[in-house]
């Protein structure tokens, strides 16, 4: 049992040891796709600074100084194909700009040249719509978005309708006019995305599914090996004390046929017919006695390998319940116990083997018998209900809990006393009985209490006596 235990106990570590490998897994997964994603929010929003910026810078040039701009990096460049180099002349040309102050002589041009650089003729809404759209799907980034314009940390007029000012102050934001020397910008485009868990979560989906199955598998395979060694483990149990009591009940009548043929072997036992008689009854008892346990084993053999064959005809199970009573009323008033019937049911016709009948009807009387631990008190009692025939045998024994009761149809299961088995058997008879009016489409079921005595009913189909 030990060792069991401490296989149970490594198997256990190995999977808690894999889940929590596969927990920091789908962390670090998260944590990956959640640092790209941010990293190419970053990278998208500052290339759209640089474009925003970049246009207005050359429209400045080209209405005050009369120049062509560089178009290596205009407005609807792939923001992909920037280089290092075009960066750099965008910046020249920013940097140009900021000169102009000295060197606009005419004072409605100077005027004309402060007024292009306020906010409201640098910023235009559905361009930074557009330029935002355009990186966040060439980045495959989610197309649900809100942004907004703050200038010395206060929220301009210019944001979407959506925008939430105080969530977006820890999102993503980026500075704009960022070559503004006189005086420095101080003016920021915000972005967040409300959907950004759920975004991420996509990505994740497959990693994430397939961990959770590889983690459901590894689970319902150690719960798999576990349960397979717990049966194993009551298997070899049940094998152990089955073979155990098969030798005890075995031991019994070979001893008792031992004796009666040394018996026999006396001269003045042979010479005394009526002893040589009753020692040769002795022997042919115990021999059927053997030979009636040998066969209820074959049977549920025969039932496991689904070859057994039901050799049915229309029979009164009053009949069936008579004999099994006359079967066994010997070994019941020797006891000091007694019978009462009481046949109520008005079609009690079946279709069915008899002889398998008769055999359920006996071990359930033996058992009412057996369980009984002073005079045997076995009620049997049938009646129609239901459209069905319906038998019940009782006893005033021992009962059962509820534990015994999901198990009492379990093949060699015995009810136990502490840990001692006191009632002779090998726990075959309920299981067989089940076996065969199952077979019979019939059911049965058991009621009992500790103390107060079991009830088992049988539920058959009976046959109407018109068509008898």
């Amino acid at each position: 049992m030990k060792s069991y235990r401490r296989f149970f106990l490594l198997i256990a570590l190995a999977t808690i040891g894999i889940l929590v490998l596969q927990l920091r897994l789908i962390k670090y997964s998260q944590e990956m796709y959640e640092e790209r994603f941010n990293r190419d929010v970053s990278d998208a929003i500052t290339k759209v600074s640089y474009q925003l910026e970049y246009a207005h810078a050359k429209q400045m040039i080209n209405k005050f100084e009369k120049t062509d701009v560089p178009q290596e990096a205009s407005l609807g460049d792939d923001a992909r194909t920037d280089t290092e180099q075009t960066i750099f002349k965008k910046a020249a040309v920013v940097r140009r700009l900021s000169r102009l102050d000295s060197v606009v002589t005419n004072k409605s041009d100077r005027e004309t040249l402060r007024n292009e650089q306020t906010l409201d003729n640098r910023i235009d809404m559905s361009t930074i719509d557009s330029l935002l759209r355009r990186e966040f799907t060439q980045k495959a980034l989610p197309k649900v978005f809100e942004f907004g314009i703050a200038s010395k940390n206060e929220l301009t007029k210019y944001k979407t309708m959506d925008f939430d000012w105080d969530f977006a102050q820890s999102q993503f934001r980026t500075l704009l006019f960022r070559h503004d020397l006189s005086p420095p910008s101080t003016t920021w485009l915000y972005v967040y995305f409300p959907n950004k868990d759920r975004f991420v979560l996509r990505r994740l989906l497959i990693v994430l599914s397939l961990s959770l199955l590889l983690m459901g598998v590894l689970v319902y395979a150690m719960l798999y090996t576990i349960s397979q060694l717990i049966k194993q483990k009551q298997i070899s149990n049940i094998k152990t004390d089955f073979i155990n009591n098969m030798t005890h009940e075995f031991k019994t009548p070979i001893a008792t046929i031992s004796l009666a043929v040394d018996a026999l072997s006396n001269e003045q036992i042979v010479q005394n017919p009526e002893r040589v008689n009753y020692y040769a009854n002795l022997i042919r008892q115990e021999n059927r006695r053997m030979n009636a346990q040998v066969e209820q084993v074959l049977r549920l053999a025969l039932l496991d390998k689904k070859a057994v064959t039901l050799d049915k005809e229309v029979l009164d199970v009053h009949q069936i319940l008579t004999k099994a009573v006359e079967h066994l009323r010997l070994q019941v008033e020797t006891r000091g116990g007694d019978f009462s019937t009481d046949f109520k049911a008005k079609n009690s016709m079946i279709e069915a083997d008899p002889e398998q009948m008769l055999t359920v009807f006996v071990n359930l009387i033996d058992n009412a018998n057996k369980y009984s631990p002073n005079e045997p008190r076995i009620g049997i009692r049938s009646y129609n209900k239901n459209g069905g025939l319906y038998v019940e045998v009782s006893d005033k024994g021992i009962g059962m809990t509820k534990d015994m009761i999901s198990k009492v149809f379990d093949r060699f299961f015995r009810q136990t006393t502490g840990d001692l088995h006191d009632i002779k058997g090998h726990g075959l008879g309920l299981s067989y009985a089940r076996e065969i009016i199952t077979l019979h489409q019939g059911e049965i079921t058991v009621d009992s209490k500790p103390g107060e005595g079991s009830v088992f009913s049988i539920r058959l189909p009976f046959i109407e006596e018109d068509n008898v």
